[in-house]
């Protein structure tokens, strides 16, 4: 009898739990399935070439259209994405020309920005991105100069003042510019991104009244500055990146940046209706010398450095979390499914109420106690590797050669096999408009990038290479998984190159070996098998096949003491020496016998390379890091760095 109640007691205790949790998973998938995404309806204005254009038109003394200033409030009161890319010709017009402003448009810019939303924890639904690198200094800057122009008025949205607002976004700011110092930008090198960074800091430098904030903002736009001559082939700046466009991979000609890097050479160029304005406005910041000697050095360079954060260093450093310093790192890097951040991802977007946000949605799918209490959805997301992975922007090991007749770079041995996004890992820069890369597309050409728009056909990778350098050669690995993962969109088998042959003053495919010369430069692109063009119409996508390939990348140049055809025959002997075998890649050349092995190491004559590096390793600059202090050198020009003591020379 005693056992018949203890099992009937035991079956009920089960049934309970059971009911309490199938009531537990029913409740929540009730919560998650009424989140409808917000998405902004008004689109009147998406033509507009906003407040940027009110400014030039200033300072090139004409007269301006008020409507672009409707428009540009318009765009901010609407909350949606890309719309904070706008501050910084706002407060340029009203810090700098008020007096040239109609006081109907002071009025609406004044109320624009009393409106808008700084943060992602301020009042409001909307779909805006506040957490990548860049909208964080865009979003601090902003708030901040608002509130030290209106510190006494009420900003509408919070009910805050003025104040509390310069008071909060003080913090971001000086947290955002620590980061940078201490450990690189996660955007790294990013042609793109680095615009929106040096807009906001120029903002900063000559508006903001506090001299802490003024003097970081100088010395991390020193550093932004030293990223740009020591990446950058005779003015084109495009290197491996944290993130990279099609466009930001292909070519520089034309570009905004290309125009920006003229400062470079003491110029002022005529950047248009473009937020890079507000650099050139910035009459208290002055270039160090030695960053335009860098950018102007036209000798053989080996340059080391490393960027950003590994998601495995971030709880050691006290990173994971919900305080926004902890958020603004996480996010930053673009981390939000990663293992090592997903729990601490689902529990902040349930404390924010973020589920209606658009890029945020798809956690209403993992949105259940059940997993979190029971910490579940690491080992989860270990066993699935979800694709959003690759968003995750991680430290960057940075290579480049660079030589009087082009330059080489590489992200050294970045996470090989893993899913990616917007990376740009490898290339060749011969010229503004001839660059050469590969990667291994996500989709098929012309449809959507994963993400909206990437990983496409041209932008980031589906699977990210084992790809490391040596001076003037890389050796690359692609090993695909046999079968598509579980969520991901599609599993391209094979691999391809940006090698726009047409660009070339001479290109041949010879079998598994591309050739293109420009000028005394030369360049070699092997494949692991036969290489073919897409088509005849598409002289530029040169198609690898196979699931487990390798490419290697050699180039060359009249200053090395050879001619283009004594290359061209180098190269085919040391081919016909090349070995692959269980992951094993070997090619012979001029260095050595340099081999890398897949996932594991590199080897120059069976020495294995050291790719960890410090934070600065070039000619110009050596550092570990988390520096106390930086020292640039370069002849008779030196910038000496402080951050702390708030110590700059710069001569």
């Amino acid at each position: 009898m005693k056992r018949t109640w203890i099992r009937r007691i035991l079956i009920i205790g089960i049934l309970t739990i059971l009911i309490s949790i199938s009531w537990s998973i029913l409740a929540d998938k009730k919560s998650n399935e009424s989140v409808s995404v917000v998405r902004s309806t008004e689109t009147w204005f998406k033509d507009s070439r906003w407040t940027d254009q009110v400014l030039y038109d200033i300072r090139q003394g004409r007269e301006y259209d008020s409507l672009q200033i409707e428009e540009t409030a318009a765009f901010l009161d609407s909350r949606q994405d890309t719309s904070d890319f706008r501050l910084p010709s706002i407060l340029a017009l009203l810090y700098e020309f008020p007096d040239h402003l109609k006081a109907v448009d002071l009025s609406t810019l004044k109320e624009a920005l009393l409106h808008y939303k700084y943060w992602i924890t301020d009042p409001g639904e909307d779909s805006m991105v506040y957490w990548s690198e860049n909208h964080q200094i865009l979003g601090a800057t902003g708030e901040y100069l608002s509130g030290q122009l209106f510190r006494q008025e009420t900003f509408t949205n919070t009910g805050l003042s003025g104040i509390d607002h310069e008071q909060r976004a003080r913090e971001r700011i000086l947290t955002w510019l620590g980061f940078r110092w201490d450990h690189g930008f996660t955007e790294w090198y990013s042609n793109t991104y680095y615009k929106e960074d040096i807009s906001a800091l120029a903002a900063l430098i000559s508006y903001a009244e506090d001299e802490e904030i003024v003097f970081k903002a100088t010395a991390i736009m020193d550093l932004l500055l030293y990223d740009m001559a020591s990446q950058s082939f005779q003015g084109t700046f495009i290197s491996s990146s944290g993130r990279a466009y099609e466009h930001d991979r292909k070519y520089d000609d034309g570009s905004i940046m290309e125009k920006f890097m003229r400062v470079f050479w003491d110029e002022s160029p005529d950047l248009g209706a473009h937020m890079l304005q507000t650099f050139l406005l910035c009459d208290n910041y002055q270039i160090p010398e030695v960053c335009k000697a860098i950018a102007k050095d036209s000798g053989t360079s080996e340059i080391k450095a490393s960027t950003g954060l590994d998601l495995k260093e971030l709880r050691a450093k006290d990173l994971i979390g919900h305080e926004d310093h902890q958020i603004m790192m996480q996010w930053g890097m673009e981390a939000f499914t990663n293992p090592e951040i997903i729990e601490n991802s689902l529990s902040y977007i349930r404390d924010q109420q973020l589920f209606s946000h658009s890029d945020l949605h798809a956690f209403t799918d993992i949105n259940y106690d059940l997993l979190l209490k029971m910490r579940l959805l690491s080992p989860l997301a270990r066993l699935i590797s979800p694709q959003t992975d690759g968003i995750a922007i991680q430290r960057a090991n940075t290579y480049t050669y660079r030589t009087p007749e082009y330059m080489m770079y590489t992200a050294q041995s970045y996470h090989p096999g893993t899913f990616g996004d917007q990376h740009h890992l490898f290339g060749v820069t011969l010229r503004n408009d001839l660059m050469v890369f590969h990667t291994h597309p996500a989709v098929e050409e012309g449809q959507h990038g994963v993400h909206t728009n990437s990983p496409a056909y041209w932008v980031g990778y589906g699977h990210i290479p084992h790809t490391v350098q040596t001076k003037n050669i890389n050796l690359s690995i692609y090993r695909l998984p046999k079968r598509k993962e579980i969520v991901e969109k599609e599993l391209l088998p094979y691999t391809h190159a940006w090698f726009p042959m047409d660009r070339f003053d001479e290109a041949t495919i010879e079998g598994t070996i591309a050739f293109g010369r420009s000028g005394t430069a030369y360049i070699a692109l092997i494949g692991s098998d036969l290489l073919h063009l897409t088509s005849e119409q598409t002289p530029d996508d040169l198609i690898l096949e196979g699931k487990d390939s390798w490419w290697i990348t050699e180039v060359g140049s009249e200053g090395d003491g050879e001619n283009y055809s004594q290359f061209k025959e180098r190269i085919r002997e040391q081919v016909a020496k090349t070995t692959y075998e269980s992951g094993l890649l070997s090619y012979p050349s001029p260095q050595g016998i340099i081999s890398l092995e897949y996932q594991k190491g590199f080897f120059i004559d069976d020495e294995a390379q050291n790719l960890t590096y410090p934070r600065f390793d070039s000619p110009w600059i050596t550092a570990d890091r988390e520096p106390e202090a930086l020292t640039f050198t370069h002849g008779e020009h030196r910038l000496h760095l402080d951050l702390n003591q708030q110590i700059r020379t710069s001569w």
